[in-house]
């Protein structure tokens, strides 16, 4: 098995050589290699010797000589012109069915090569017929065993291999359908029906129907392609094929797929979803709404099946809307229209499921449906039966969080009032989907006196009740879940209905500090950065003294609570938001930022949780923009009313650079040179960048000796120096020697010197390369093109 797989590395690396590329040498050692297979039984004979003894590793290696082989030698082996090509090709066939995964993983590359070949320049049997099957040979591979029930209870197949093959064959599979087009659907339509009557069939049909779902995006664009001759003929049988394929697969509904397996019923509802404009364009209505109805009762199925199912409801109902807007419009008695009577039943079954995102999976498809409708009064039926049985649970819920208080606190007690607040954070995240997709432009719903409506502000006006009794329950206040889903949605008014919120924004400003007092969430810190957003720019003289305060206030509680409850390790997400924050502070509100008597404390706080976080992914990012921002306010791209303010508080700024700039300076090389995650490097060298434009122009004495090379000696020089002389700071790293130190001073000093806010972009590249040399993926000679520029 050794000598087979040192043989087949050996072999593959001459293969792969380019060197030879073209030349006659190399013809006629591919001619030689390729005659061998039918002659010696060169590839096949110890493919066949490995299987027989099990040797998956030495069937691996063969398969990859063997694939590399054929791609790099694809143009030659698709004329089949020389002996062995027509060989190597059933060879690299017989590998994709082989039951190692790696191994079949391995043919597929050629496929791909293969494709790009213009078929007028492959030999007719490498065409459709090739192909017809190849895509036969992958029906069976990413099928699932016929006796596989969960993966937990399956031993053979590996999850992850599984789905990694799963992932790998879409590609080839689109090729495959380019190639074939109608007749990769009859052909997949014919497994689904041979194994329609067979007990273990229903892997094939899964296997099927995960084929289809992979060139739904090109059949779709297909069934829509205008065109006549040979594209209308393949365009109308392929319409015609799935819209029979569909009506075999929803016989008997969805408790007969779920009998022959859950894992067809979940293949079954995908395939509905990814085929929704089909369905628009080649079912009636009635049929898209069984459909529907197929959909909703696949809902209730295990939570795969479900997600799935919820999915395809979306799909559908937005992909089919010019059919079902028609009956939808039409003012009926609650639930006799068949339209919103599908949408009341998918809402009031993915309610029970449980599943956030099956929820507002399938609220955004209601409501996108219901707001395109042209009748208001329609529309008011159709976003009031949506949202009814969310309102309906809510107020359940909160009524079990009410009585539980005059309760004794045992067991029970507590889970049924967490089970109550995940039920309320659920329907709160499905109302949420609601406010965001129900408006319209005003101009689209003019009553019959001229007069204007929005389909919001009726929502509002139903949701906000809740919306209060939550704010005022200690309970709500205190699940993480809840108050995060409750900020989301007044987060989402916030954003879709300004103007109507704007008369409560005081109240809301107020639970929200209460909530952050309480919890210290960093949701609470989220949607005080969303309001600063919205109103910060607008704001008058008054309102933006009540920032200011809000800013202060926030600030203050955040360093008690990171002072005498949690440090800011322990808490990264409070410091993510605070700091995020007030970066949107700076953006849009800059003068409650810049006036805020907090400003230097904020400023110092945000310099020590750097150290403090030591590299932690968000909360470090936030800082360093914050950071970056507030030091570089110059570059930004404000108004000229808030550059205006930026300057007249300019002062407090440099202060606090001048303070904290080489503490900065130091920590941003730390951070590059190995201190932080290499993903943080783009944010470090922002930082690092902002604080050196300011500092460069600043003398700090006489000049600097490093390395016996005299340095120009600014502020920026002497911060630079002193981090790269600190070598606990750096490191041990062999190749940081003194003479690379002082390169590193000269190069970063004069490219800022030189170009100024043009350098950015070499200044941030140079970072990149040092903290390259301090992992020891480069060497210092990286340097070079810097010193010659």
């Amino acid at each position: 098995e050794e000598i087979l797989k040192a043989a087949s590395k050996a072999l593959a690396e001459s293969i792969m050589q380019p060197s030879d590329v073209g030349t006659a040498a190399r013809a006629e050692a591919v001619r030689i290699i390729l005659s061998a297979i039918p002659s010696h039984g060169f590839l096949a004979a110890p493919l066949a010797y490995c299987s027989s003894n099990e040797w998956d590793e030495a069937s691996h290696s063969l398969a990859c000589l063997a694939s590399d082989l054929a791609t790099e030698e694809v143009e030659t082996i698709a004329a089949c012109q020389i002996p062995g090509c027509a060989e190597i090709v059933e060879i690299l066939l017989r590998l994709q069915r082989h039951p190692f995964q790696p191994v079949a993983i391995s043919a597929l590359e050629f496929w791909l090569a293969l494709q790009d070949i213009p078929t007028e320049e492959r030999h007719p049997s490498l065409a459709a017929p090739l192909f017809g099957q190849l895509v036969d040979g992958l029906v069976t591979r990413v099928s699932y065993p016929p006796t596989f029930t969960n993966w937990e209870n399956e031993f053979e197949l590996d999850c992850q291999e599984f789905d990694e093959m799963r992932r790998m064959v879409a590609d080839v599979l689109v090729s495959s359908y380019f190639l074939l087009r109608c007749s990769y659907l009859e052909q997949l339509a014919n497994v689904i029906q041979s194994s329609q009557s067979d007990q273990n069939g229903w892997a094939a049909t899964e296997s099927a129907l995960f084929c289809l779902c992979s060139v739904s995006r090109e059949v779709c664009a297909r069934v829509k392609a205008r065109g006549v001759g040979t594209v209308a003929a393949d365009r109308d049988a392929t319409a015609r094929g799935l819209v029979q394929l569909v009506q075999m697969l929803c016989q008997g509904g969805a408790e007969t797929a779920a009998r022959r397996h859950p894992l067809v019923l979940t293949m079954s509802a995908s395939f509905l979803g990814s085929y929704a404009p089909v369905w628009n364009v080649c079912c009636s209505a009635e049929n898209i709404l069984g459909l529907l109805q197929y959909l909703v009762a696949a809902v209730g199925s295990s939570p795969k099946t479900s997600a799935a199912a919820a999915k395809s409801i979306k799909l559908v109902l937005i992909g089919c809307s010019s059919k079902l807007l028609p009956i939808a419009s039409t003012i009926s008695a609650q639930n006799s229209n068949p339209v919103t009577a599908v949408m009341s039943a998918a809402i009031e079954a993915v309610l029970t499921t449980n599943h956030v995102e099956n929820l507002t999976l399938v609220t955004e498809g209601c409501t996108r449906l219901s707001v395109q409708i042209k009748d208001t009064d329609a529309i008011r039926q159709s976003l009031s039966i949506i949202a009814s049985p969310m309102m309906r649970i809510s107020h359940q819920a909160m009524d079990i969080m009410r009585s539980s208080s005059s309760v004794v606190n045992d067991g029970g007690t507590a889970a049924r009032v967490e089970a109550a607040c995940q039920t309320l954070s659920s329907c709160l995240c499905g109302l949420r989907e609601v406010v965001r997709f129900c408006e319209r432009p005003a101009q689209d719903l003019t009553k019959s006196d001229n007069s204007t409506w929005r389909p919001l502000a009726d929502v509002m006006s139903a949701i906000w009740p809740l919306l209060n009794d939550a704010s005022s329950s200690n309970v709500c206040r205190a699940h993480e879940d809840v108050l995060s889903c409750l900020l989301d949605l007044h987060g989402q008014l916030l954003a879709s209905a300004t103007d109507l919120v704007a008369p409560h924004f005081s109240q809301l400003i107020t639970f929200v500090v209460q909530a952050y007092e309480e919890t210290h969430l960093p949701c609470t810190l989220d949607y005080v950065g969303d309001a600063v957003e919205l109103f910060g720019g607008k704001a008058d003289e008054g309102a933006e003294v009540s920032f200011n305060q809000l800013l202060a206030h926030l600030s203050q509680r955040t360093y008690v609570y990171v002072t005498q409850e949690k440090r800011p390790n322990e808490c990264p997400q409070v410091i993510r938001a605070l700091f995020d924050m007030a970066r949107r502070y700076l953006l849009f509100c800059p003068g409650a930022l810049s006036k805020c008597p907090e400003f230097s404390s904020l400023f110092a706080f945000a310099v020590a949780c750097l150290a403090e976080c030591k590299g932690e992914r968000d909360s470090t990012r936030a800082t360093l923009n914050f950071l970056s921002q507030v030091i570089g306010w110059r570059t930004l791209r404000l108004s000229e009313a808030a550059q205006a303010t930026l300057e007249a508080s300019a002062n407090t700024i440099d202060e606090a650079i001048a303070q904290h700039g080489e503490t900065l300076t130091r920590t941003c090389i730390g951070g590059l040179s190995g201190g932080g995650p290499q993903m943080l490097w783009p944010a470090y060298s922002e930082c690092f960048f902002a604080v050196i434009v300011n500092a460069i122009g600043r003398s700090n004495g006489p000049p600097i000796q490093m390395n016996g090379h005299a340095s120009q000696n600014t502020v920026a020089h002497q911060w630079i120096y002193s981090a790269l002389s600190d070598d606990t700071l750096l490191g041990n790293v062999p190749a940081l020697t003194v003479e690379v130190k002082s390169s590193v001073l000269q190069l970063l000093c004069g490219l800022v010197l030189r170009e100024g806010l043009k350098s950015k972009p070499r200044v941030k590249m140079l970072l990149g390369d040092f903290g390259k040399i301090c992992k020891g993926d480069e060497t210092p000679d990286a340097l070079i093109a810097y010193s010659l520029s």
